[in-house]
């Protein structure tokens, strides 16, 4: 069974209990309020600095993806600007070679039977053809034809 309940009608309310606390004075509310604002002025700035430090690491990382897509970009236009210059490069020898060529069969042609002659230089240099040895690779013309009226 339950405990019978106490009831507290000879109690005066009206006169101050020695045991109960002492009422708090104004200055002590002052200073609870104070405090109680400091803290939350830090906890709202420490909230502050940790969105802002959020913003910034996102802020961070977004221009850091840009930078790297363009780079990327600048990347591949130098990819683009190499072989083109390789291409001009080579446009470039190859017609020096037409030039040079041209120039030596010319030449070749007018100085008559003393030398071979200009379409042998020409073939033989035409019909080079790679061989490999223990050495290494290396180029030679091919074996020299056979010419009627020319002896070495």
């Amino acid at each position: 069974m339950a405990a019978p309940a106490k009831f507290l009608f000879d109690t005066d309310f009206a006169a101050p209990d020695k045991a109960r606390e002492r009422a708090a004075t104004a200055t002590e509310i002052a200073q609870k309020i104070a405090e109680a604002e400091a803290r939350a002025y830090r906890a709202g700035y420490e909230a502050a600095q940790h969105e802002a430090r959020v913003e910034s690491d996102r802020r961070s990382a977004l221009a850091l993806e840009e930078i790297g897509i363009t780079i990327r970009g600048i990347a591949t236009r130098f990819s683009g600007i190499e072989a083109r210059m390789e291409t001009e490069a080579v446009e470039v020898a190859v017609a020096v070679a037409r030039k040079l060529c041209n120039e030596l069969i010319a030449r070749l042609a007018t100085a008559g039977s003393n030398g071979p002659t200009a379409a042998w230089c020409w073939n033989a240099r035409l019909s080079k053809r790679r061989s490999a040895n223990s050495s290494g690779a290396i180029w030679r013309p091919a074996i020299r034809p056979e010419r009627k009226g020319h002896e070495d």
